[in-house]
């Protein structure tokens, strides 16, 4: 498989448009999935739209959705409370 560091996104995909995993069958190796409960529950709150592209920038810069993050910040919270 090639490095594609550094390659276009139009790039990456003419190349995936064009070849298969299989083509590098011998190349792949196994990897170890960790398969996460789905959340259970869903809450809905209001926050301003101000507070809202904060943590959109934020999430952005870690490489992770809006709400994951705000989910992550609530899990510490409540860790933190509860020791």
């Amino acid at each position: 498989m090639p490095d594609m560091t550094g390659w276009a996104d139009e790039q990456v995909v003419a190349f995936c448009e064009t070849h298969s995993a299989a083509d590098f069958e011998d190349d792949l190796e196994q990897v170890a999935l960790e398969v996460k409960p789905s959340i259970k529950e869903q809450i809905t709150f209001k926050l301003s739209g101000e507070d809202v592209q904060v943590i959109t920038a934020i999430a952005h810069k870690q490489g992770i959705g809006h709400t994951t993050l705000m989910r992550m910040w609530i899990k510490q919270k409540l860790e933190s409370i509860a020791s």
